[in-house]
């Protein structure tokens, strides 16, 4: 899929909701409710998934890594992959540019990247896909590295005190 050995979400315009895996994220919190995740072939269901918070250590145009929490992400962290959904991110007001650079869209060059508060989280284009490079923070990180929030804003400090 990659010819790099980098961890990736796919950016996925088509997903209607985000789904984390276990090399990507990890899930600071569960809400009360499960979901089941039909894909495209109807015998590939998978029921009672938790919904959560998740975290993900990504890195910004100029480099530097930052934790993004996005709520209400399927935790599909029995598998390896993770979908960004791209609709779920502009619904919180990310703005997402999925468009490769190497295309244009309305005359307007594709930007491949997303922008929260001001911070430009760039994609890859790879193999006809939208990749985010991500890894799972490690609880060190959580605490020290600078948080971008997708979704409603939870306690942080609530959350530091937990791990």
């Amino acid at each position: 899929m990659r010819r790099t050995r980098k961890d990736c979400i796919i950016v996925d315009g088509g997903a209607d909701t985000g789904s984390k895996g276990r090399l990507t994220s990890i899930f600071l919190e569960h809400t009360h409710g499960d979901f089941s995740v039909t894909n495209f072939d109807d015998e590939m269901v998978h029921k009672c998934l938790l919904i959560g918070t998740s975290a993900t250590k990504v890195f910004n145009s100029n480099g530097n890594a930052i934790i993004l929490i996005e709520n209400q992400q399927i935790d599909h962290t029995g598998q390896n992959t993770s979908v960004l959904s791209v609709n779920q991110l502009r619904a919180y007001g990310v703005d997402v540019d999925d468009c490769p650079i190497i295309y244009s869209h309305n005359g307007v060059q594709g930007r491949q990247s997303m922008i929260c508060s001001d911070i430009e989280i760039p994609f890859e284009f790879d193999q006809n896909l939208i990749l985010l490079e991500a890894s799972g923070p490690t609880y060190d990180e959580l605490k020290t590295l600078p948080v971008e929030w997708n979704g409603i804003r939870i306690l942080w400090e609530l959350i530091l005190k937990q791990i």
